[in-house]
């Protein structure tokens, strides 16, 4: 990924309360590679993003426990 997330999450004013929030954070870090990679994606390989951008959400967005 283009950005660095923890600096960008550390920088931002509140961490997002609804999913279009968490959204519109992940549209701004994501670069116009990765958004056209993950968007021709197939539904059933989805999955293999779970270990690599959905680590990253899940430390960025702070959703350990």
């Amino acid at each position: 990924m283009a950005k660095n997330w923890k600096d960008h999450f550390q920088q931002s004013v509140q961490q997002p309360k609804t999913i279009v929030d968490a959204v519109d954070h992940l549209m701004t870090i994501l670069d116009g590679e990765h958004k056209l990679a993950i968007a021709a994606m197939k539904n059933d390989e989805l999955i293999n993003l779970h270990f690599s951008l959905g680590v990253m959400i899940r430390n960025a967005f702070g959703l350990h426990g």
